[in-house]
């Protein structure tokens, strides 16, 4: 089953995160591992404990499969997405005044835009939507 999500392409984090609430409504495949923990923004420790280990997210027409930590996202994002998942390009390119992100992979470039004009017109300025959708 496809469900379309909100996906956040973060400068700021080092791990791909699904929100919690998004894999537990949905029954995904979510198990436990050793864990790590992180200083939230606001300064408070927050342990990750499980993760959903196979996560297909299509992004436009690019697939990514990937694992993802479960997270309690505090805004209206269903998935972060950045280090975790850059890795695996050598290069990639962020326009921040056209809200765009170009990188290639498998021989083609790949070139994601996000659906707002200006961060100024969301009621997040931390948040850009780009059409997306994930598959279990």
């Amino acid at each position: 089953m496809v469900e379309k999500v909100l996906v956040l392409i973060h400068g700021g984090a080092t791990h791909n995160f699904i929100n919690k609430k998004i894999a537990t409504t949905k029954k995904m495949n979510i198990e436990p591992f050793l864990g790590f923990d992180v200083i939230v923004v606001n300064g408070n420790i927050t342990p990750y404990k499980k993760y959903v280990p196979k996560m297909k997210v299509i992004l436009k027409d690019y697939t990514i499969e990937d694992y993802l930590f479960i997270f309690p996202l505090e805004d209206s994002s269903h998935v972060v997405l950045w280090v975790q998942w850059l890795v695996s390009f050598v290069v990639y390119t962020t326009n921040h005044s056209t809200l765009k992100f170009k990188f290639k992979s498998g021989g083609r470039e790949i070139t994601l835009q996000a659906t707002i004009k200006r961060l100024e017109e969301t009621t997040s300025s931390a948040k850009e939507e780009i059409s997306s959708s994930m598959g279990p």
